[in-house]
């Protein structure tokens, strides 16, 4: 009799084991195949970040060709702006001069005027003296 409640005991505990072991080996099933999915979940968030990290790589190098283009524009700018600056320069002093040679021929212009007024008093007076010198003459 005790030898039987002994075996039926551990045949209890056996099957009480046996079901903790069956529920542990359930919950362990469980639990790994939610690290499978979770580890698929981060395969593809890398895998992700991996193909955002390319599209940064290329928007880089594109900003960066873009950078140098302009500032190869800027030093192009810059050349012509000093072209521009010298061109200005020389106009200014061009157009000085220009004014200069303006106010000189003008103060001659006005010297020739003032000539010419002379010269024509001078013809005026010529004149009247060879009329008078012809009526002198006609009067002989």
């Amino acid at each position: 009799q005790r030898l039987r409640e002994l075996v039926q005991q551990m045949q209890e505990d056996i099957s009480r084991k046996a079901h903790i072991s069956e529920e542990a080996f359930n919950t362990i099933g469980l639990r790994v195949a939610q690290l499978e999915e979770e580890k698929d979940t981060l395969v593809q968030i890398c895998e992700h970040a991996t193909n955002e990290a390319d599209r940064l790589r290329a928007c880089v190098s594109e900003l960066t060709k873009g950078g140098e283009q302009l500032r190869a524009e800027k030093a192009q700018l810059a050349a012509e702006k000093r072209n521009l600056k010298d061109r200005v320069e020389r106009v200014e002093r061009e157009n000085k001069h220009a004014v200069f040679e303006n106010d000189r021929l003008k103060a001659t212009g006005l010297e020739l005027q003032r000539d010419r007024a002379s010269l024509a008093k001078d013809l005026a007076a010529i004149k009247l003296h060879k009329h008078e010198l012809w009526a002198s003459y006609a009067q002989l």
